[in-house]
């Protein structure tokens, strides 16, 4: 019951929809495409999820996330350092 229930949840289903899977990223920064993240926030502020990215992914990838977002969050695309100094100040406290 318990697969059941994981299998079927939003989450899930939202994540086995996404555009590209994280190993058609690596392939394309493997080929040398800047690696960037898309981050869905709430309104205040908090991550609902994230994706790795790249230059060429980023329109398909920001359009499904416009499409899939919950109501009154926003889709931001930040540059990786940005948000590894960003989650790194977070746990300094």
């Amino acid at each position: 019951m318990t697969e059941t229930c994981i299998a079927e949840s939003p989450e899930t289903l939202r994540i086995q929809q996404r555009p590209f899977s994280k190993a058609d990223v690596v392939e394309r920064v493997t080929a040398g495409e800047q690696l960037v993240c898309l981050t869905e926030r709430a309104a205040n502020g908090t991550e609902i999820r994230s994706a790795a990215a790249t230059a060429s992914t980023i329109p398909i990838q920001r359009q499904y996330f416009e499409t899939t977002r919950e109501p009154d969050s926003s889709i931001e695309i930040r540059g990786l350092v940005d948000v590894l100094a960003q989650r790194l100040d977070s746990l300094r406290g």
